[in-house]
C-alpha cells in the first residue's frame, strides 16, 4: 500500500490505526529455538575451527571497520601525550596476523595498550596474558595502562614507557592515527565543505556534505518552503498524489 501511494510505511500504518484497521502481522520464522537446538548451535560455534575462521574474517575486514573503538578516549589521551613527548607512533596495527595493537612506537618495537573496563574481567585478563606473551616472544615490549592511570596523568604513562625502553624524542615525530572511520578515513567520504548556489534565493552557501549521498539545493528550510509555494507543481507530495489520482481516473 505504501508503494502504491508513494509514501512511507509508517504513514500508512498510522492511518490504518486511526481507522481501526488491524495490519496483517509479519510472518516470523517457522521454527523455535528449543533447548536441543540451542545446545547444538552453541556447540557448533564453540569449536576452535569456527573461532579461527571468525578471527580471520574479522582481520580481513578490519581496515574497513568504523567505530569509536578504533580511537577510544583513553587512546586519544595517550596520542596527545606521545605528541607532546615528541614520539613517532602508529595506531591500530595488526601483529602476528592475530592481534590488533592500540599504539606502536616507530623508534623501537614497543607496544602501548590502553585498557578500559572490560580488561578488568578475569577472562579478559587471561586472554591479555596470552596475547602479551606471544607479542613478547615475537620481540615486542608491551606496556599496559588502565583508565585510572591514563586519566590521572597520560604524560607520566608515556614517560614511564620511554624510561623503561630507553627511548628519546624523535627529531621529526610522525603520528599515524587511524580514526574510527571519520572524515576522510571513511570509505564513503564525499568531501567536506562544498559551495553551492541556492535554488530559492540564489545566494551561495557552504554545504557540509560529509557522507551525504545527495546534493543540497537550498540554503535553509525557509527558502525551500518559499520555493514550494511558488512552484506547487514541483511538490513531491502533490506529485505522488496527482499521479495516483490520474491512475484511478484511467482505471
Amino acid at each position: 500500500m505504501a508503494q502504491e501511494y508513494g509514501c512511507q510505511q509508517q504513514l500508512v500504518a498510522k492511518a490504518m490505526k486511526r481507522l481501526g484497521i488491524n495490519a496483517k502481522p509479519v510472518k516470523g520464522r517457522s521454527y523455535t529455538w528449543s533447548d536441543e537446538r540451542k545446545a547444538k548451535h552453541k556447540a557448533a560455534c564453540n569449536t576452535p575451527a569456527f573461532k579461527e575462521a571468525h578471527r580471520e574474517s574479522l582481520l580481513k575486514r578490519f581496515d574497513e571497520l568504523r567505530g569509536p573503538s578504533a580511537d577510544s578516549p583513553l587512546e586519544a589521551l595517550l596520542h596527545g601525550a606521545l605528541k607532546r613527548a615528541g614520539m613517532s607512533f602508529t595506531t591500530q596495527r595488526r601483529k602476528l596476523d592475530r592481534y590488533v595493537v592500540d599504539i606502536e612506537l616507530l623508534q623501537a618495537p614497543v607496544i602501548i595498550e590502553a585498557d578500559g573496563l572490560s580488561h578488568r574481567l578475569e577472562r579478559r585478563k587471561a586472554l591479555d596474558k596470552v596475547r602479551d606473551a606471544a607479542l613478547t616472544e615475537a620481540g615486542y615490549q608491551v606496556y599496559r595502562f588502565n583508565g585510572t592511570e591514563i586519566n590521572a596523568d597520560p604524560d607520566a604513562c608515556v614517560r614511564a614507557v620511554m624510561d623503561a625502553a630507553g627511548l628519546v624524542p624523535d627529531m621529526d615525530p610522525i603520528a599515524e592515527i587511524r580514526r574510527g572511520g571519520r572524515g576522510k578515513d571513511n570509505p564513503n567520504w564525499k568531501g567536506a565543505q562544498i559551495e553551492h548556489s541556492c535554488s530559492g534565493c540564489g545566494n551561495s552557501f557552504v554545504e557540509h556534505r560529509a557522507n551525504r549521498t545527495y546534493k543540497k539545493k537550498f540554503c535553509n528550510q525557509k527558502c525551500y518552503g518559499a520555493w514550494l509555494k511558488a512552484n506547487p507543481e514541483a511538490n513531491p507530495v502533490h506529485t505522488r498524489w496527482n499521479k495516483h489520482r490520474e491512475q484511478q481516473v484511467v482505471a
